[in-house]
Order: structure tokens, then C-alpha cells, then sequence
């Protein structure tokens, strides 16, 4: 019975290690050290993938500005939010909107991109990864604190941000959409930074699966040892 208990759970593992996704994602997350009156505290995070992170390392990207998407350049997800305000005065409990949002989809597995017209006609599969359309520019460093600069812009909103040191000012930040930030003027200025949040590492998860995996083919030959010599000592008796 335990035989069969540790096969089960082996197989299992090796199962969950052959189908673990190997892919990682590095989070930052914005904190404000001086928030704009006008807007009030944003809410703010950038997910890399670790393709793209080195720690000390430098990325630079440009995206032409475009209509469609464009092809998938390392960075998984950006929410950029400031709190709900159409009456140009700060109004963070009514929550919070998302003026700028980036988000890694598949060709074929977004209503917003399709196969149709960009991925096809780019000669694109279903399952090639593309990226929000839009402007996305970054000149920055990796470490504990993002230095550097940046530029976003998603056709409806556009923030635009540089440190000194890991503090960065931000010097646009705009919507065409009525809102915290209707008129780019009355939304520049405010301060904070890029924190290193959580790397999303599965390695661990693998490097459990390992463990656990070798602890159930040792306890398979211990079983199996045991049961020759039983034979070896029954053969004997007889």
C-alpha cells in the first residue's frame, strides 16, 4: 500500500514539474512621498518579466505609438490609477480609475486584439503574445528602487516620470477622459517611488517538487529492499 502511495505521488510531482509554468514576473509597486492636492495618492504597479530583470540592470524599450498592439516586449502588466474626481476636487472614496492599463494577452485570446486585423496580418499566431496598443517608453534601472525614467501613454491617458535617485517626480500626467486628471495641468508634480514588491518565482515550487519527488523514489527503494531481503530470508527458511 505504501508502494503504491509513494508511486502515486510521484508521478503526480513529476507531473506538476513537467507542467509548472517557468515563467516569473517582478512586481513594483508606486508609493507617493508627495501627492498631488489635485489628484491625491495614486495607486500604481509594473509587472516585468524576468526575462527582461536583472538585478543592477538596465532596460531600455521604445514603442512606436500605434492603434494596434504591439509585439510583446517583456513588461506583463501596468495599472496606473488615480482616484475618481469630476469635480476637480480629490474624492478618493468613490474609488479609484484606471487611466492607464497595459496588459500581455495572446493573439487569439482577446476580444480587443484578435487575429484580426494586426496578428494576422503580421503573419502572427494565436498563441504570440502582444502587448496593449499604445506608447511605451522606458530608460530604467533595476534594484530594490526602479531608477530612471519613463513615458506611458495608452491613447487615452499619458504619464510621463523621471528620478533623481530613486525619486521620481512626475512631470505629465493627463486623460482625455473626464476625471482626476482631465486638465494635464493640474496633475504634474507629485513625488514617489518604485519598490520592489515580490518576484514571482516558481523555481521554489520546483525545487519542492524535486525534493519531494527524490524523497518518494528513496522511500520506493528502501520498499523494494526490503521486500528482496524478506524473499532472500523466506527463500532460506524454506
Amino acid at each position: 500500500m505504501k508502494h503504491f502511495k509513494f508511486g502515486c505521488i510521484s508521478g503526480a510531482l513529476l507531473f506538476g514539474l513537467l507542467t509548472t509554468n517557468v515563467g516569473a514576473v517582478v512586481i513594483y509597486n508606486w508609493y507617493d512621498v508627495a501627492s498631488n492636492s489635485n489628484v491625491g495618492p495614486i495607486k500604481a504597479s509594473i509587472a516585468f518579466d524576468e526575462s527582461i530583470w536583472t538585478y543592477g540592470g538596465a532596460f531600455t524599450h521604445r514603442t512606436a505609438h500605434s492603434s494596434d498592439p504591439a509585439p510583446y516586449f517583456g513588461v506583463e502588466s501596468i495599472d496606473f490609477a488615480t482616484p475618481v474626481n469630476f469635480d476637480s476636487t480629490p474624492s478618493v472614496d468613490r474609488g479609484f480609475t484606471d487611466p492607464i492599463q497595459l496588459r500581455s494577452s495572446e493573439c487569439g485570446h482577446s476580444p480587443g486584439y484578435g487575429l484580426s486585423p494586426y496578428c494576422g496580418a503580421r503573419g502572427l499566431l494565436a498563441n504570440d503574445i502582444v502587448v496593449s496598443p499604445g506608447y511605451w517608453n522606458f530608460d530604467v534601472t533595476f534594484g530594490e528602487f526602479l531608477t530612471g525614467s519613463m513615458y506611458l501613454n495608452d491613447m487615452y491617458t499619458d504619464v510621463g516620470m523621471s528620478s533623481r535617485d530613486s525619486l521620481f517626480t512626475i512631470a505629465s500626467l493627463g486623460s482625455d477622459s473626464p476625471g482626476a486628471c482631465y486638465h494635464p495641468a493640474n496633475c504634474v508634480g507629485g513625488t514617489g517611488y518604485w519598490k520592489l514588491l515580490k518576484i514571482d518565482e516558481p523555481s521554489t515550487l520546483l525545487l519542492l517538487m524535486v525534493g519531494f519527488l527524490s524523497l518518494a523514489i528513496a522511500q520506493q527503494r528502501r520498499v523494494a529492499k526490503r521486500n528482496a531481503i524478506d524473499v532472500r530470508v523466506w527463500q532460506r527458511a524454506e
